[in-house]
C-alpha cells in the first residue's frame, strides 16, 4: 500500500483529502471538480483511518522513520523490505503488493536486535 510506504520515508507524508475515508470519484476520469468532492461524512473506524493513525503515531515515536538512513534488505517482484536506522532507533519496513498471500523470507539480515520482534 502506497500509504504505508510514504509514512516510512523521509520527508512529509502526503495524504490526500478524504483518503482515510475512501473518498473517490472517477467521473470524467477523476479530473476537476471530481477530484475533490464534498465529504459526506467522517468516520474514525475505517481501516484506512486506523492505519493512517497508527502509522502517524509510529512515525512520531521512532526517529528512525523521519530521520534515518535507508538500506534495502530484500526485493523481488512482490516484496520490498528496507530498513531505516537513526542512532539507536531501527525500523524494518516490509511491503507485499500481493494482496492475497503472505511471503516467507529466510536469512534476512537487519540491524534489529536478535530475538522476536513485534509487528505494528
Amino acid at each position: 500500500m502506497k500509504r504505508s510506504r510514504s509514512f516510512s520515508l523521509a520527508g512529509i507524508p502526503c495524504i490526500y483529502y478524504g483518503t482515510e475515508q475512501y473518498l473517490h470519484n472517477d467521473t470524467s476520469g477523476g479530473t476537476d471538480p471530481y477530484n475533490r468532492p464534498m465529504m459526506p461524512g467522517f468516520s474514525t473506524t475505517t481501516t484506512a483511518y486506523t492505519l493512517t493513525n497508527r502509522l502517524s503515531a509510529l512515525r512520531r515515536s521512532n526517529p528512525a522513520i523521519p530521520y534515518g538512513s535507508m538500506t534495502q534488505r530484500w526485493i523481488n517482484n512482490d516484496v520490498y523490505i528496507y530498513e531505516r536506522t537513526f542512532f539507536g532507533s531501527v525500523v524494518l519496513v516490509a511491503i507485499n503488493k500481493n494482496e492475497t498471500s503472505g511471503y516467507s523470507i529466510s536469512g534476512l539480515n537487519t540491524s534489529l536486535p536478535v530475538g522476536t520482534q513485534s509487528i505494528t
